[in-house]
Order: C-alpha cells, then structure tokens, then sequence
C-alpha cells in the first residue's frame, strides 16, 4: 500500500476519534456551529467561492479539535499522533 494513502487514512481516523471524544466529554459544542452554516450561502455566491468557505470551515474545525485535544491528558498522545501524521504528508507533497 502506498504510504501517502495509508498515513491519510490513519489521519482521517485519529481526527474522528478525537472529534467523538471530545463530543463525548462535551468540549465541542461552539464548534457545531460551524457545521450548521455549511452550504447556507444565498443564491448567487459563485459555487468557488462556497467550496473556498466550506474548506476554511473544514480547516478550523480541524484546528480547533487538534487544540482542545492537546489540552486533553487522555486525548494528547493521538493528538501528538496526528500532528506527526500531517507533518509526514506534508513534507512528503
């Protein structure tokens, strides 16, 4: 298996384990806002400038559940995990 595609695969699972536990604990309810205003825009926004909006949204979402999970003692080791997984496929861009 290509270690590009396997290290994304470990990084997409380690997001959504941290994003169920902080849920879990109650740590991320400003953060449902953000989903809610995904593809609310009003009519006539270029679709380009909807998907540039939803990726940001997607970024911050992914900031804000790395940062609280490092602040988490049970949830930093997979938090470190993935900050070292993202680092990997960066480099190797």
């Amino acid at each position: 298996m290509n270690e590009v595609v396997k290290q994304g695969g470990d990084a997409s699972l380690l997001r959504q384990k941290l994003t169920d536990a902080l849920d879990k604990k109650g740590k991320l309810p400003e953060l449902k806002q953000i989903g809610e205003y995904k593809g609310m825009f009003p009519t006539g926004i270029p679709q380009e400038l909807t998907d540039r909006i939803n990726r940001v949204n997607r970024d911050v979402w992914e900031l804000k559940v790395l940062s609280t999970a490092l602040d988490d003692d049970d949830l930093r080791p997979d938090a470190l995990r993935l900050m070292e997984l993202e680092k990997q496929r960066k480099t190797k861009d």
